[in-house]
């Protein structure tokens, strides 16, 4: 089974062994379970605008197991597994002195295609010489309601491979990434072709920069505190969507991501992003295959001016809009 975009670049590929509706494993690079819903748009699929707000999760190599139960006719619950790579984005080379790391948060880089000397070219969740984990457990009836809950796990080798050493000052040379969420998805029919959807996810998680979270725009400090600190992180998104038609539809989108105040102060500090909203507004036409929208997408982006202590005492708010008009047809 294959993904490929336009840009003939390899999104999903995997083997699958298949026991029919109860049972099946996959081998090769899947979506993770913790990304398990995202919002409605033509517009933003491959990368959802559910990021940076309520969605955790990207696409890795491994294995992945799904046991589905039928507990009532109508009913089904499925458990899910999956054993993958160890994934972590590093910026820059690190050095090593007096034992210590330096440059912790970035100790992996892979600039120009060579390997820095201290890694080999492994990343820090490699290095760290685990897999990552997840589980999930999700909830379906009929056509009316899909719920999950679903965990993370990794552990991260700060100092990299082939190299011993502490993170910054501290007395720790590793750290975890562990993250929990949830979704849930509400169909309603109203009255002939008119129906409601309401759909949201939220999270909650520490070191979740290899998640697309933690609001990872170019701070490599974001990944985690010089010292080791743990950098925690909320997030949640909510979309209603009302079929006026059977083929044309309103939605409205609502989302936001905030690292924790005094982590952020404390391992961060000025000059960074703290919290992200996002606004979504959709009019959508699908018949079959063929889809149609308009969409305004706006998005709030608090940084942190200044920093005393463990607080953020003043800071300013971007603004980013996207005006957009999507054609899409799905085969």
């Amino acid at each position: 089974y294959g993904d490929v975009s336009l840009l003939n670049r390899m999104r999903l590929a995997y083997a699958e062994l298949n026991w029919g509706p109860m049972a099946k494993l996959q081998f090769g690079q899947q979506n993770d379970l913790t990304f398990a819903m995202a919002p409605t748009s033509l517009s933003h699929i491959a990368f959802p605008i559910g990021y940076f707000t309520g969605n955790i999760g990207w696409r890795r190599p491994g294995v992945f197991g799904y046991h589905t139960l039928a507990v009532a006719p109508d009913a089904k619950v499925e458990l899910a597994w999956e054993v993958g790579r160890s994934q972590w984005a590093d910026a820059a080379a690190c050095t090593v002195s007096g034992g210590n790391v330096t440059g912790a948060a970035t100790c992996s880089n892979t600039t120009g295609g060579a390997a820095s000397a201290a890694n080999g070219g492994f990343n820090l969740g490699e290095a760290s010489g685990a897999p990552a984990v997840q589980g999930r457990v999700s909830l379906a009836y009929a056509k009316y309601l899909n719920a999950f809950v679903a965990a993370h796990y990794q552990n991260i080798d700060a100092a990299g491979y082939g190299t011993t050493g502490l993170i910054g000052t501290s007395s720790k040379s590793t750290i975890q990434t562990v993250a929990y969420n949830g979704g849930v998805k509400f169909v309603a029919p109203l009255q002939g072709d008119i129906g409601l959807t309401l759909q949201g996810t939220g999270f909650s998680g520490k070191n979740i920069a290899p998640l697309i979270g933690n609001l990872t725009t170019g701070a490599a400090a974001f990944k985690f505190g010089p010292n080791g600190e743990d950098v925690n992180t909320y997030g949640w998104w909510a979309q209603a969507g009302l079929n006026l038609t059977k083929e044309f539809s309103l939605w409205g989108f609502y989302g936001m991501q905030v690292i924790d105040h005094t982590d952020f102060a404390r391992a961060i500090g000025a000059g960074n992003a703290y919290e992200n909203a996002t606004t979504n507004v959709i009019a959508m036409y699908r018949d079959g295959g063929f889809g149609l929208s308009l969409e305004w997408i706006d998005f709030a982006t608090k940084i942190a001016t200044g920093v005393s202590g463990t607080s953020i005492t003043t800071h300013r708010t971007a603004h980013a809009d996207q005006y957009l008009f999507s054609a899409n047809y799905f085969f």
